[in-house]
């Protein structure tokens, strides 16, 4: 059946598109069988596996491609490290070799999937209309927009000292101390903090994100300083031992 292909518009056929990047998945899979588990929050919800990352019908062939070309340059890069440099310093690490425009188009495209997803999972993430609107056709014409537009800031967040490379959490919006709003996003143990629009060239956010001398900022950091992972860690390792405790275990 055709539909709408939420990024050209084009009437088509659509494919079943991931918003998180199957890539990102690998680092989560169990490899006999190869699957991944998803943990809920709620004790009253059983623990499950799913075979393959979430997907839905969304793009059309054509707009899969264009992302697809984006994503094979993030896993040769950010994932896989082949021609990046890092470079210790306070409180993180400076990368270097990373093209800004590919980059960036990458990020932009995984805050515009969260936000036009009807998946439960991306619930939370609710743009503006012209901000989707703003973001979708930056992406059809390629235009990375200035660093201090949708600047993407990554945070390490360790938990009891440990990368926790499995882990995938819920992305939500919030209200940052001056009133931009904030999503934020955890991939195999790293968060990436999106700023929503234009921000001071000034700011933490931008002075962080990836810039046109292809480098940024990662921050090093421990989940427990974020209030929001500290709850739902908390509230998940709690509901796996009462789910142990129903079965007797």
């Amino acid at each position: 059946m055709e539909k709408v292909c939420a990024l050209c518009r084009v009437n088509t056929d659509l494919q079943k598109s991931h918003i998180i990047p199957e890539l990102f998945y690998t680092m989560v899979y169990d490899l006999k069988p190869r699957r991944f588990r998803v943990i809920s929050a709620d004790p009253s919800v059983p623990e499950r596996f799913e075979q393959k990352g979430i997907r839905e019908r969304l793009l059309c062939k054509a707009c899969e491609g264009r992302l697809a070309r984006w994503e094979k340059y993030v896993k040769k890069t950010f994932v896989d490290g082949r021609g990046v440099t890092s470079m210790p310093i306070q409180d993180g690490f400076r990368l270097q070799g990373i093209k800004y425009k590919t980059f960036k188009l990458f990020l932009m495209s995984l805050l515009w999937r969260m936000s036009v997803s009807s998946l439960e999972f991306f619930n939370l993430v609710d743009l503006e209309a012209e901000v989707e609107e703003q973001l979708r056709v930056a992406l059809l014409k390629e235009d990375p927009l200035a660093p201090d537009e949708f600047p993407c800031v990554f945070v390490i967040v360790k938990v009891g000292g440990k990368l926790m490379r499995d882990w995938i959490h819920q992305p939500s919006l919030f209200t940052g101390s001056h009133g931009e709003r904030i999503c934020c996003l955890v991939i195999n143990g790293i968060m990436y903090v999106f700023t929503i629009g234009k921000q001071p060239a000034s700011s933490v956010a931008s002075q962080a994100a990836i810039n046109e001398k292809n480098e940024m900022i990662m921050l090093d950091s421990n989940a427990w300083d974020y209030p929001f992972l500290r709850e739902d860690l908390i509230s998940q390792f709690g509901a796996i031992l009462e789910r142990k405790k129903a079965k007797g275990g």
